[in-house]
């Protein structure tokens, strides 16, 4: 029997599912499946495949609330059976199960992907790219979508976040991996969606190997992988964005020669965790037999370029073509050479030469008091070293700033930052080594030391509380927590002194006849004040919250949902008010990738109640039935409309027929192309 503690926690995931679904019958839907899992989790398949004894509260935790390390084991639950393996084998009755969580709540838990790709994951996926259960393709086709997606991970960023995980996606050029067949496989739709979903993965990939491991992000293309793109750029039946993507990666990779014959280097999987080496050569030892020849290489040697000491770049934050440089900072050579080319050259991602010594100079030189020869060495380290070393390098500048700011260093001759500056300093390396490394305990408490330096203790307080979460038994972190909150104390009671010191004279006088050290009234009188305009500022960005959502259409996907969400028990007519104001070609870039099922069914929901108010057997007016195709045609342009569609329960199947026969009722027909797309020809 599951703990009490345990059960609790289900009951709230219960309970949070409800609150997202847009009525009681649809959430009576998901809850009692949950419940079904819950109840009667797959013990036995799990034992023989884990190979161990499991517990009734084992399985539940693994199904629905997986801690990163249990990720290794996911990669093997949702890849299923051997191929040909009957649906009863006990990989595959696993995979169902765990493959639906992963696609539903999973991964949007950035903590659990990370885990989920090093251990593995893109290749449990795009093995069932070309599964005959077309579920499943679907579910494990848009999981990969998800994980390419720049709100669960920043994968343009410079320096790169996640340096392993980024090679995870780089692994995928090696032969094994079946990458290109995987996504020719959905080429043309699998299930609705699938081809564009392909198209956009595929344009990630490339974008990403690029703009990360190519010397003057120049790469040649496979010459079959080429075909490939230009083909789907030249299919007729595909819809227009998805072949106006498809010329678009036909313009920016057809400016360079394919190789017709690849040579057999490759951006391989088989390398340690911190370097990339070749993958074996067709037809070598170990090379899968009969691979097919398609594969990217590039056309000189590279290493992962890594932006100047506290630069930003914002570039290449979408996938596709977007993140080609100009043609200027192309290599004139690349675009002249022969077809063949010469043998691409490995992709090997090594430390350059002298950061390692820069950085072990620069530790001595701050043990030996010479702050700013380690401050240069430092410096001169962040433009030399690995993207995922940059947080160790900015964490002992911090340091070594931190140092100069103590003692008070002042301005000199050679214009040296004084101390204020220095601590400026000290908490920017600091803050940047946090957001690089969130577990690294140091700079999260330099953060710290910079914040009361510069005297804003309880920012200060605020930084050292996030520390202790990472090391919460960090007795010096526990002292300096102490000291930031005896700093804000200390300025609390000066800011009582200084307001008595204010007072009236008379007031002073009659405080000090009674003898009262502290006139507790008036500070009680200060802070109610306090307190009073705090609630008129809240009350004011709340006015000025509501004056802009009814000025403007949302600019965010989180921006809809928050205001929709506040709109569920509103009235019909104030709803349909609202949404309204969201033309129907602003839909597909504002919900992008995000549109859920619970979205897309309570949008259903609020253009029946236009059409077919409750109770009324009059025809829907004109208003009514250009307020609905206006969202109708919005929600079948979005990129998951397809994929929702066909996991559509049958409610909302039922008021979508409904909505059609009213339009078509009323003298107001949908058109074909729109019937088409939602399935009601």
């Amino acid at each position: 029997m599951a703990s009490a503690s345990l059960q609790r926690r289900f009951e709230q995931l219960l309970e949070e599912t409800r609150a997202q679904m847009p009525d009681d019958e649809s959430a009576a839907q998901i809850v009692l499946a949950y419940r079904k899992h819950w109840d009667a989790p797959p013990l036995a398949q799990l034992e023989l495949l884990l190979q161990r004894t499991t517990s009734l509260a084992d399985a539940r935790l693994l199904l629905f609330f997986p801690e990163p390390v249990d990720m290794p084991r996911y990669v093997g639950l949702v890849a299923g059976g051997p191929r040909g393996s009957p649906d009863h084998h006990p990989q595959n009755q696993l995979q169902r199960p765990f493959l639906a969580l992963l696609y539903m709540r999973h991964v949007r838990s950035w903590p659990l992907m990370r885990e989920f790709i090093l251990d593995g994951g893109l290749l449990a996926l795009l093995a069932l790219f070309e599964a005959e259960n077309l579920y499943l393709r679907a579910q494990a086709v848009d999981t990969f979508m998800q994980l390419t997606s720049t709100e669960l991970h920043d994968w343009f960023a410079e320096p790169v976040l996640e340096p392993r995980v980024h090679r995870r996606f780089a692994d995928l050029a090696a032969p094994s991996a079946h990458f290109v067949r995987a996504i020719e496989a959905n080429f043309g739709g699998s299930f609705p969606g699938a081809s564009y979903y392909a198209l956009q993965i595929l344009a990630f990939w490339l974008s990403l190997l690029r703009y990360f491991y190519c010397e003057g992000r120049v790469l040649r293309l496979g010459a079959k992988l080429m075909g490939l793109i230009e083909r789907w750029a030249a299919s007729d039946g595909l819809p227009q964005e998805e072949r106006e993507l498809a010329r678009k990666l036909v313009d920016d990779f057809g400016r360079f020669p394919t190789v017709e014959n690849l040579s057999d280097e490759f951006i391989g999987a088989a390398g340690p965790a911190d370097s990339l080496v070749p993958a074996p050569p067709l037809g070598a030892e170990g090379a899968v037999a009969g691979e097919e020849r398609i594969a990217v290489e590039v056309g000189s040697e590279a290493t992962v370029p890594s932006a100047p000491s506290g630069s930003t770049s914002h570039e290449a934050t979408a996938p596709a073509a977007a993140a080609s440089p100009p043609a200027a900072e192309e290599p004139a050579e690349s675009a002249s050479a022969p077809r063949d080319g010469p043998p691409a050259q490995p992709i090997v991602l090594t430390d350059k030469k002298g950061a390692d010594e820069l950085k072990e100079e620069g530790n001595a030189a701050l043990k030996k008091g010479d702050v700013k020869e380690a401050i240069r060495c430092y410096s001169a380290g962040l433009d030399l070293c690995l993207p995922s070393s940059r947080y160790l390098f900015l964490s002992n500048r911090s340091a070594a700033y931190l140092k100069l700011a103590s003692a008070g260093a002042q301005p000199n001759a050679e214009l040296t930052p004084p101390s204020r500056e220095w601590a400026e300093l000290a908490k920017a390396d600091a803050s940047e080594a946090v957001r690089l490394r969130p577990d690294f305990v140091k700079a999260r408490f330099r953060v710290g030391q910079s914040l009361s330096l510069l005297s804003l203790h309880a920012e200060a307080v605020e930084a050292y509380e996030a520390a202790l979460h990472v090391a919460p038994y960090n007795d010096e972190l526990r002292a300096a927590l102490r000291a930031a909150r005896e700093a804000v104390e200390r300025e609390r009671r000066a800011a009582l002194r200084a307001a008595k010191e204010e007072a009236p004279p008379a007031a002073a006088a009659e405080r000090q006849r009674k003898g009262v050290a502290v006139d507790y009234q008036q500070a009680a009188a200060t802070a109610a004040r306090a307190a009073e305009l705090a609630e008129k500022k809240k009350q004011q960005a709340k006015l000025e919250a509501a004056a802009e959502a009814e000025a403007g259409v949302p600019s965010s996907f989180q921006q809809f949902e928050r205001e929709w969400a506040e709109l569920r028990g509103a009235p019909a007519e104030k709803q349909q008010a609202w949404l309204a104001r969201l033309p129907a070609a602003g839909y597909a870039a504002l919900f992008k990738e995000s549109l859920t099922e619970g979205t897309l069914t309570s949008l259903v929901g609020c253009v029946h109640a236009a059409l077919l108010p409750a109770g009324e057997e009059r025809a829907p007016h004109a208003a009514a039935a250009g307020f609905a195709l206006q969202v109708l045609e919005g929600l079948a342009s979005t990129r998951r409309f397809g994929m929702l569609l066909m996991f559509l329960d049958a409610p909302p199947r039922a008021a979508v027929r409904q909505i059609f026969q009213a339009l078509r009722a009323s003298g107001h027909p949908a058109s074909p192309s729109l019937l088409k797309a939602w399935e009601c020809t």
